[in-house]
């Protein structure tokens, strides 16, 4: 019995001292990967909002210099707040299909890798993982969103200094760099946009950077160990969230439109878009296309650098499209004006403290307004409109200044940074400065050039879709309606509306306002202010 116990004992030893060697071997290893990765150059990516893309991506390819490469994109409660006040289940959806597109790519070789996701901001997530990964470099596609913007980032930079990073950003969401427009136009702005063009014309935009070639990014699998007093610090990562997740509801998810995000789709649309007819000249065409890039280059899907490129390679390869051509080069160039715009002017976003805007004293109504964006109107053009935008997320430019048009000048006096809002919350392809740009135009609060030009609902409709198929399309409670009465369907006779199941104020409202009289009321408005601001001038210049 004795020697039975001695047996036990010897063979539990035995097991506790295995485990006691195992253990050992596994710290030693652990040290040993610690020591590994604390002797290699460690870089951060983070692929910003507006950078959600692998192809000419200058501060991602920067990062592939170092040995070991975490990717990482935060979703910044700033800029996405909860569904409710934040963007549309359409503009969700398309960001969500461009982080999971990103994350599959970074899958594949030559990343064989993947997307790290956190949430909350930037300024807070960004130095812990710095600490956690020990982090030796950061970088980032630097922001060109706005005058404020340009702020934000230096204390980005400073915050990964202090937490031992060095930075690289570059700037690639734009054709030309603010350094290269500083050295035409100095620390002014272009006074117009055809100055713009005509000083821009001795640029060369810049070219879309090469893609990496895979001896630069075989490391990028190699996993970071992080120590016990780091991890504590480190922020949870979360998966990429479903629309469920984010609280839209069943109803919300069943009507989304087909826009498809991420690079591949992007990449896809450019080969197609240059291979099209774009000289169409059948306007519903143009009011019902999706074959739009700009979302794609709102979220950095698609570089509009690469995209220049390639479109000016068509043009020299295919006869016939020189207009085409033209054509997306002015369309760029307004872009690129915007962003240089918004890049020099404080408060570029707002009336309040802007330099390029005027202080027109709109009114307040928020009845009208949530008529407005819930397309309750009663003005089938303006309502089939932000039908279109709030199911699909997207809407031809000609409909947008009609919107714009109604909100402010023409009809509502409603102030256009109540427009930019609700744009803001619906399209896809929303630009804070080309939008801001567009708004403070549309409403004539500044760029005026000429005298303003009358956009009525009813007249732009009947021009624009005679037939009222558009109308129908987005309003099908008129697909009965005949198109003699389509376009005003409060003038048809009740007969009409009887035979055509559809009773004005009872199925489809009544017009919240008569649009030729407000129309009239609001061009007196708008005569009188620039009287007024006129003798102010002169009477600063007699001084």
């Amino acid at each position: 019995m004795a020697s039975s116990q001695s047996d036990a004992l010897s063979a539990s030893r035995g097991r506790r001292d295995k485990g006691q060697n195992l253990r050992q071997v596994l710290f030693s290893q652990r040290k040993k990967n610690l020591k590994m990765t604390s002797s290699m150059e460690i870089s951060i990516h983070w692929f910003r909002l507006d950078c959600l893309r692998l192809h000419d991506n200058p501060a991602l390819f920067e990062s592939l210099n170092s040995q070991i490469v975490k990717f990482v994109f935060i979703l910044d409660p700033l800029s996405f707040k909860s569904c409710r006040r934040g963007p549309s289940a359409p503009v969700w959806q398309f960001l969500l299909e461009s982080l999971k597109d990103l994350d599959c790519k970074l899958h594949k070789s030559p990343y064989n890798s993947r997307l790290c996701v956190f949430k909350g901001e930037p300024t807070v997530i960004l130095p812990k993982l710095i600490r956690c990964w020990k982090a030796t470099k950061l970088t980032f596609q630097a922001s060109q969103s706005s005058y404020e913007a340009l702020k934000y980032d230096k204390i980005i930079s400073n915050i990964a200094m202090a937490n031992g990073a060095s930075i690289e950003c570059h700037y690639s969401h734009t054709l030309f760099s603010p350094e290269a427009l500083r050295g035409v136009f100095g620390d002014n702005i272009a006074s117009s946009y055809k100055e713009f063009v005509k000083m821009v014309s001795f640029l060369v935009p810049s070219s879309p950077v090469l893609q990496p070639s895979p001896c630069h990014t075989a490391p990028l699998s190699t996993e970071v160990q992080s120590s016990e007093s780091s991890k504590s610090d480190a922020p949870d990562e979360v998966p990429i969230p479903s629309l469920e997740d984010l609280g839209f509801t069943d109803e919300e998810i069943s009507r989304l439109c087909t826009w498809i995000g991420g690079e591949t789709e992007a990449l896809s649309k450019l080969f197609s878009y240059c291979c099209e007819e774009h000289d169409d000249k059948n306007m519903l065409n143009w009011l019902l296309a999706k074959e739009s890039l700009s979302p794609y280059f709102r979220f950095g899907c698609l570089s509009v650098r690469f995209f220049f490129s390639r479109v000016q390679q068509y043009n020299s390869n295919t006869n016939g499209c020189h207009s085409f051509f033209v054509r997306v080069k002015k369309n760029l160039l307004l872009r690129e004006y915007s962003y240089h715009l918004a890049m020099a002017t404080p408060n570029f976003d707002q009336q309040l403290k802007n330099p390029l805007c005027l202080p027109i004293h709109w009114e307040r109504d928020s009845d009208l307004v949530e008529a407005v964006v819930k397309g309750k109107t009663g003005i089938p053009w303006i309502d089939a409109i932000m039908m279109q935008i709030a199911k699909e997320g997207w809407a031809h430019y000609l409909a947008r200044k009609s919107i714009a048009y109604f909100l402010t000048r023409g009809c509502l006096w409603q102030s256009w940074e109540t427009g930019k809002e609700i744009f803001s919350k619906y399209l896809l392809d929303y630009e804070e400065s080309i939008c801001v740009m567009c708004w403070i135009e549309d409403s004539c609060s500044g760029f005026i050039s000429g005298q303003a030009v009358s956009l009525n609902p009813c007249q732009v409709s009947r021009l624009m879709d005679p037939e009222g198929i558009y109308i129908k399309t987005y309003l099908p409670i008129l697909k009965d309606i005949p198109p003699q009465y389509i376009h005003a369907p409060w003038m048809a006779p009740k007969s009409v509306q009887e035979e055509a199941h559809c009773i004005i104020g009872q199925d489809y409202p009544q017009p919240i306002v008569d649009v030729n009289l407000m129309e009239k009321i609001c061009q007196e408005r708008l005569k009188e202010f620039m009287i007024n601001l006129a003798t102010m001038a002169n009477a600063v210049v007699s001084k």
